[in-house]
């Protein structure tokens, strides 16, 4: 028994630690960080729709410092070889994802702009206004979406 311990010290020992090369991408290291699946749908197309954040940061009781929420919306047909579709909304202070319904030839998507944060004062959340967006996905054509702002 000792000697298989002894034997299996020294191969470990031979084995040598590689270190792995940090990235500098910013922007992707807050993407990646930050990210959080607001919807999934279990079927093909699969779409995905996903938040992250510009940067970890508090609000300072105005709304307008609290950090923006960055949307993404993925399209992937789960055929080889092919790229997903990959869209972006404008940036908003937060999001929410409301319904999702499927059509014969189309889903409809439905999210709304949140604002979740805390140390945002009673006066400046007032002023604040969410708004909806209805997403229109074709079933066939991945190349654009339909956005229809409420």
């Amino acid at each position: 028994m000792k000697y298989r311990i002894l034997v299996l010290l020294m191969l470990a020992s031979s084995f040598q630690a590689k270190s792995v090369q940090k990235l500098s991408n910013t922007e992707l290291s807050f993407i990646f960080s930050s990210m959080e699946v607001l919807y999934k749908n279990k079927s093909f197309p699969q779409i995905r729709v996903i938040q992250s954040w510009e940067s970890q940061t508090e609000c300072d009781g105005e709304y307008q410092t609290c950090p923006n929420a960055r949307l993404f919306i993925s399209v992937n047909t789960g055929d080889l070889y092919e790229v997903p579709a990959l869209f972006e909304l404008p940036k908003s202070k937060g999001w929410q994802y409301v319904s999702f319904v499927e059509h014969d030839d189309s889903f409809l998507l439905m999210i709304k702009t949140t604002l979740d944060h805390a140390n945002v004062s009673a006066e400046s959340r007032s002023k604040w206004r969410s708004k909806a967006y209805a997403i229109k996905i074709s079933k066939y054509e991945y190349d654009e979406l339909e956005v229809i702002e409420k």
